[in-house]
């Protein structure tokens, strides 16, 4: 059994609750939403990159 990685799992919830609230701000036709989502979810792929370019330096 391998050690869970918790911080690697929250940035993948963000993702994952960042592109499905791209889906809903194109249903909704929000713009503020689809900025908001966006931004959540390079944050956290930039952030995710980040924690492992430390861990592997």
């Amino acid at each position: 059994m391998t050690k869970i990685q918790w911080l690697y799992l929250l940035l993948a919830a963000l993702a994952i609750f960042g592109i499905a609230s791209i889906g809903i701000a194109i249903a909704e036709a929000s713009i503020i939403i689809a900025v908001i989502s966006i931004a959540v979810t390079c944050s956290a792929f930039y952030f995710a990159r980040k924690v492992k370019a430390n861990s592997a330096a």
